[in-house]
Formats: structure tokens, sequence, C-alpha cells
């Protein structure tokens, strides 16, 4: 059974049930007061009968004459017989018991015969009793009337009451309806699903809203793993494009070398020096492919102090002696430590340096600060060169990113140093971020952590 069906009977069974309920009980407390009312006048002429000691049939017949409800006036005698003395729509029934007539002697009792009437005794002398009735015609009446009513009522207030909360329920009821349509979807494949927020408190809309921020997460996490997928699928092309080359170049000089065995010393020696700078880029590759894959599974081993501050000096020095035509300038705080491999550090320093060597010219400018800030040792590194495209900027560094998209083999590299400069910092638990030099070219940022001691020494 659906939801809105078994919503719909509910709320139209407990209207029915409240509305019975209080309706017999309207109904039935009207009847008691009926009753009670009848009774009193009964009770009130069985009093005047029993204080008439003389003539208690002439005062029976006088109370008859001078109620405003109807009595009927009936003399039980010695015989059991009943005669009735003064009709009035109630009919007594003539073989009615002596144990029925002693009960009425004390209360008013109910009595169905030819009809439903009300009767009380008042006994006299040798097992005598003036008998006086009422009909209870009308109170059945109003009974009957009320239970018409009642039904009448009831109808109307179930369908109302239904109405009213299928208008309550419905907006929620299509809400849960189209996430369930979602879901499928889902189930089916389809990420693409667009999911109605609505802007109320209530449980539905909270629950959508909940699913909405769900499935968005979950194609933002789609979109990353595709994208990640074709920067991989990119990147392998590119290396097997990059071993592909130097491999056709080894296999040709080979064969050249076979095919000719009694060449020439010099031509030899040229061939075989062809042949080694080939074999070190794949090397080159592949030691670069080990190292990504290195930082990206392992956690540190056993990591040491490492003067960051020291190691900076020493780059930037040799910067300026292998580029004496470049202006380097350096503002380095001294001290600055921090726990890493020394080793992968440096790599990242011989990477960030040697993208400035390829893709700078010789004479652009070059600024490096190193400096502490917020418990972590924050390197700057500006360059005056041609920097990167609004759009790299914008999507940061990837595992697996290629910066030189050109494949040019000029640059004697694999194109991953950016890739390896994030990974190593990443492995280091630190941050980095691509952006615009003052210089004009590119500004790298990185920020890693502090040595514990530096920063509590710092602290206090």
């Amino acid at each position: 059974m659906r939801l809105r069906t078994r919503l719909t009977v509910a709320s139209g069974a407990i209207v029915a049930v409240a509305a019975v309920s209080v309706g017999f009980l309207g109904i039935e407390a009207t009847e008691r007061e009926q009753i009670r009312g009848l009774e009193a006048v009964l009770a009130s002429g069985a009093k005047q009968v029993s204080d008439a000691k003389q003539s208690p049939l002439t005062a029976a017949l006088l109370v008859g004459e001078q109620s405003q409800v109807a009595l009927t006036i009936a003399l039980h005698d010695v015989e059991r017989d009943i005669t009735t003395v003064r009709f009035s729509r109630a009919e007594i029934n003539p073989k009615t018991s002596l144990a029925t007539l002693r009960q009425a002697a004390t209360k008013a009792v109910a009595q169905r015969y030819r009809g439903h009437y009300l009767l009380r005794s008042v006994p006299l002398l040798s097992q005598e009793y003036v008998l006086i009735a009422t009909t209870l015609a009308d109170v059945d009446a109003t009974r009957a009337r009320g239970v018409r009513i009642l039904g009448l009522a009831l109808a109307l207030s179930v369908a109302a009451g239904v109405a009213i909360i299928f208008m309550l329920v419905r907006r929620d009821l299509k809400v849960v309806e189209q996430l369930i349509d979602v879901a499928g979807r889902m189930a089916g494949g389809d990420t693409r699903v667009e999911i109605p927020a609505g802007a109320t408190t209530s449980e539905v809309d909270s629950l959508a809203r909940a699913l909405r921020s769900m499935v968005e997460s979950l194609n933002s996490a789609v979109d990353h793993e595709r994208e990640t997928a074709n920067r991989m699928q990119r990147f392998l092309g590119d290396a097997s494009h990059e071993l592909r080359t130097p491999l056709t170049v080894v296999r040709g000089y080979v064969e050249l070398l076979q095919s000719h065995p009694g060449s020439q010393e010099a031509a030899a020696q040229r061939y075989l020096a062809r042949i080694g700078s080939e074999i070190a880029r794949m090397e080159a590759l592949i030691r670069d492919l080990l190292l990504l894959t290195e930082t990206g599974n392992e956690p540190l081993r056993e990591p040491v102090e490492v003067d960051l501050s020291q190691m900076s000096e020493q780059f930037v020095e040799d910067l300026r002696h292998l580029n004496p035509d470049r202006a380097v300038s350096a503002h380095i705080a001294a001290g600055m430590q921090v726990q890493g491999a020394p080793d992968l550090l440096a790599q990242m320093f011989s990477n960030l340096f040697r993208n400035i060597d390829i893709h700078t010219p010789p004479t652009a400018e070059v600024c490096l600060t190193l400096q502490p800030r917020d418990g972590a040792a924050v390197l700057i590194l500006d360059d005056a060169g041609p920097g990167l495209s609004e759009e790299m900027y914008a999507s940061g560094i990837h595992a697996f990113q290629r910066f030189d998209p050109s494949r040019s083999r000029d640059t004697g590299g694999s194109g991953l140093g950016m890739s390896i400069i994030a990974a190593v910092v990443a492995h280091h638990g630190g941050e980095i971020s691509l952006s615009s030099a003052d210089l004009g070219g590119l500004r790298t940022t990185i920020a890693l952590p502090l040595s514990s001691a530096l920063v509590a020494g710092s602290a206090s």
C-alpha cells in the first residue's frame, strides 16, 4: 500500500473515531438528561400519591391531570390484574411481575411493551400498587435523530479531515516521490540528477537538502576522479611517447653498430654517446615516476631535523654561480628547522631551480624569501619569466600533470618537475600554491610545518 493511501486511510480512521466518540458521548448525555427529567417527574408524582393515605388513586389521577408530561395511571389489585384508569401514550404491560413492581417502588424502571416507557409504582395494602408510567418515545426519537445527524456529520468531517490532511502532506509526498525517482535514476548510473531543495524546515525538506548536498559531493568526487583518470591517461600517453622515442633511437643506433661492425672509432663513439644520452633520459623519467610513487604511498621514514634556511642558501648560491647574468635576491630567516627527509627536500629545491633555469630567460630576475608564519616555514620563489596561463593558475597542481605540454626533449626533463615538488611538499604535510609574481612571472609559495621544538620556542 502506497504511503499516500496509508495516510489517507489513517487520517480518515482517526477523524472517524474522534467524531463517533464525541457524537455518541453527546447523544448519551442528551438521552441521560431527558431520562433524568422524566424520572424526576415520576418520582414527584409517586411521592404525592404516597403522601395521600386516604385516596391514593385520586391523588394519582390528579397528578396525571396536572403534570406537563403525559402520564398513564393504572391500578394493580390483589388479583394481580392491572387496570388502566388514565391512558396517555404509555401502555403498561398487563403481565408486569411483582419483582418489577417492587423494583419500580424505589426507582423508575424502563420497560418495553408496545413501546418503550418508564414505570414507577406506589405500594398500597395487600400487594396493591398504583402505577405511574410515561412514554420514552420522544427520548428514542431524539436518539435516532442524533444518530442520523452524527452519521451525516461523520461523513462530512471524515471527508474534510482527509482533504485537509491530503492538502497538508501533498507537497511533502510529492518531494518524497521525486526523491524516490532520483534514487532510482542514480541506481541506474545517472549521477547528473537534480534534487529539489525546499525552503521550509520540515523533515522532508531537510532530507531533500541533505541528499542534495550528498549528491553534489558525489558528483564533485566523480568529476575529480574522472579528471584524475583523464590526466593519468594523458600522462601515460606522454610517458609512452617519452619512452618510445629514446628506445627507437637506441634500437636504431644498435642496429647501425651491428650492421657496420667495422665502423670508424669516431662514428662508433658518437653512436654510443647518443645511446647513452637516450638511456639517461629514460632513467630520469623512470626515476621521477618512482619518486612520485614513493611520496604518494609511503610515510616519511625516520624524519630528521633539516635546516631549511641553510639548504635554501646553498641552492641560491648555486643559482648565482651557474647563472652569473641573472639577478638573484634572497631574504632568508635563519634557523628554519623542519622535520623531513633531506634527500626529498633537496629534490624539491633542485626541481624548483631547474624549472627557473629551463623556463625563464638567463637574465630573468629571481627572488627567494623564507620566513616563519603561523608555525610554518613559508618559502616564496618569484621569477620574472613568462609565468603560466590563468587556466593553470586556477587548476593548481595535480599528480602526474605535465607542465611541459609541448613534449619537447630540448629541456632534457620528464615534464614532471612541478608534480614532484607538490608530492614532496604534501609528503611533508605542507601546502603549495601557484600565482602570478610581482616580478611578472611565476610565484611558487610553499609552507612546511616548522619543527615542534622551534614552534614551542617561538610561542614562549
